[in-house]
């Protein structure tokens, strides 16, 4: 059997991402130097961040040319030929490989393949190529008791319940804290609720995804991360009373787990009147800005003689876009969702349910990646302004 060298993907990905951009941002600075007339641009913020812009994604390219054709897999009759996390080189007979564990970053799947006399396993990117070629391959040269055999031939199941950036070896202790109940005073989702579940069925949607109630046999409700236990009659009250829907999980003593109101059928009443109230009063805002915007808009109108007819064309168009929407669109919208809580029907008990579950489960993940990107964008547009 001969060898068979395969390259991982990667690369087409990172160019033909960045590569539109590339010339884009290329054209920036010959812009800039078109229009300043006073040529001061080593001063120019514009040139300046085009040109880092420029140079970064050339980088990111030349990187992935030299991630493309350096780093590659290959398979041998006796093993296979791969590299680990800093790049050097193994090569590790089928008879040796001991384990094998998936590792997730973001959207990219890695095996992680530990080998006797070694403690620093190789890294299998899963996509590769020629993917499918390539545990083909693997499949057929290899025992059946082998531990690559086994994880490729059961790859979905292994990446089933691997959460984003995460070690497979972490995943039967995130099992076991998925047991444990948490009796804190705040809302605590489960480690497994940011990766999909077999059944393709949403996070949010799982049964046991929040917490369990702070005492058994008791009613609650929980506001943002805070649980507050009550009497029945005093649940439906306050949900009945919460013109902002800040209550968006409740807990009876039928059920384990913290669930949608909507999901109690004795809440249906007490949710409609709370639908009822919460657009009422957002129309009534809605009217407001109506009002505000649409006079604004009419003072313009009235009071255009000292300006020129482009600069007042420019403010009226502004008016009429802040008018239709700020004020007209979210009142058109409201008016729709007042007019619908007539209808109790199961189709939109479900929906809200659903939307609930989605804003609870929403407010506590964690997300550090997009709190540091965002930290990034304001960094920027501080530094431009």
């Amino acid at each position: 059997m001969s060898d068979l060298k395969f390259r991982s993907s990667l690369w087409a990905f990172i160019w033909f991402t960045t590569a539109p951009n590339l010339w884009m941002f290329i054209s920036v600075p010959f812009f800039v130097l078109w229009v300043d007339s006073f040529g001061n641009l080593k001063y120019s913020v514009t040139f300046v961040s085009a040109l880092f812009i420029t140079t970064l994604l050339a980088i990111c390219i030349a990187i992935a040319v030299y991630y493309y054709y350096v780093f590659a897999i290959t398979v041998k009759s006796q093993g296979i030929l791969g590299y680990n996390w800093v790049g050097h080189y193994s090569f590790v007979p089928w008879d040796d490989i001991k384990t094998v564990e998936p590792y997730r970053f973001f959207c990219y799947k890695y095996l992680r393949v530990f080998f006797s006399n070694s403690t620093t396993p190789l890294w299998i990117p899963l996509f590769l190529e020629n993917q499918k070629q390539f545990n083909q391959v693997i499949i057929e040269r290899t025992d059946k008791t082998n531990s690559l055999h086994l994880a490729l031939v059961n790859i979905d199941e292994l990446f089933a319940k691997v959460p984003l950036h995460s070690k497979g070896k972490n995943k039967l202790k995130n099992e076991q804290k998925q047991q444990s109940n948490y009796k804190d005073n705040s809302l605590k989702l489960k480690l497994n609720s940011i990766s999909p579940t077999r059944n393709n069925t949403p996070p949010w949607m799982e049964q046991d995804i929040f917490s369990t109630p702070l005492e058994t046999n008791t009613y609650g409700y929980c506001t943002g991360k805070k649980l507050v236990t009550c009497s029945r009659p005093s649940l439906i009250e306050n949900v009945k009373s919460d013109s902002k829907k800040l209550i968006n999980l409740v807990w009876t003593p039928d059920t384990p787990h913290l669930v949608s109101p909507e999901e109690v059928s004795w809440l249906v009443d007490a949710l409609y009147a709370r639908e009822k109230t919460h657009f009422k009063q957002a129309l009534r805002l809605d009217v407001i800005n109506c009002l505000m915007w649409g006079g604004i808009f009419w003072m313009n109108w009235i009071d255009s003689n000292s300006m020129t007819a482009n600069e007042s064309t420019a403010i009226r168009q502004i008016m009429l876009f802040n008018l239709v929407a700020i004020a007209i669109i979210p009142a058109l919208e409201h008016s729709w969702e007042l007019y619908q809580c007539r209808l109790k029907t199961p189709q939109r008990l479900a929906q809200r349910s659903q939307e609930n579950r989605y804003t609870a489960w929403m407010k506590n993940s964690h997300a550090p990646w997009t709190k540091f990107l965002t930290g990034c964008i304001t960094l920027v547009a501080i530094v431009q302004v």
